[in-house]
């Protein structure tokens, strides 16, 4: 048994035309879809240009993200109290590192953890170094207090 559809039916789009009674194509639609998306870009574009503050207003602060950075290490490496060498250092306390390599990093000691890892808050980044790979530790001064 041979079943008739209408072409309405199946394709609920091909009577889609302009006022006059011209139809659209699917190659229309799909060209009208690019130029939409390319506009929209070029809208965008136009608003990062112009607006930066609006854009950069989304973002988190340098300071929000500090302080996120610095909680999500306070979780990493819970412990506050650091031996080496006799020396006690405690979180907060501004360090240089020098290790068994010769790089040297210093900033503000975050922690350590059970794995026997420092975690280091330097101007750029983080850094983290296993106790066992560090030479030296100098204290350059007493740093923030984040208690």
């Amino acid at each position: 048994m041979r079943h008739l559809y209408n072409l309405r039916q199946i394709m609920p789009f091909s009577n889609i035309g302009l006022p006059g009674g011209i139809p659209l194509s699917l190659g229309d639609i799909f060209l009208a879809l690019i130029l939409a998306y390319i506009i929209r870009t070029i809208i965008r574009l136009v608003g990062w240009i112009f607006f930066p503050a609006n854009m950069q207003s989304r973002m988190l602060s340098s300071d929000e993200y500090r302080h996120l950075v610095v909680q999500r290490c306070f979780e990493l490496f819970p412990i506050k109290d650091f031996q080496f060498k006799g020396e006690t250092y405690q979180r907060g306390m501004k360090i240089r590192v020098i290790t068994n390599t010769d790089v040297h990093f210093e900033g503000t000691f975050l922690g350590l953890n059970n794995e026997n890892l420092i975690c280091v808050l330097t101007d750029e980044n983080l850094a983290a170094d296993a106790t066992d790979n560090i030479k030296q530790i100098l204290l350059l001064g007493q740093g923030e207090n984040f208690d």
